[in-house]
């Protein structure tokens, strides 16, 4: 999955993984370019993980 920053217009690439043997999902965000990214992509992924964990009650 691609995502665009809101400022400076950069892509980040969001990846996914689902093993079918365990109960668990596997994720990375990462900038294309560029070296800090300000936490964006922690941020992010806290995010994500926190609305899998609301579905999951």
């Amino acid at each position: 999955v691609e995502f665009t920053t809101r400022w400076l217009r950069f892509i980040d690439d969001v990846e996914f993984y689902f093993p079918e043997s365990e109960a668990l999902i596997h994720l990375r965000s990462a900038s294309r370019s560029g070296y800090w990214d300000l936490g964006v992509n922690r941020k992010r992924v806290e995010e994500i993980r926190s609305r899998f964990e609301e579905l999951a009650r």
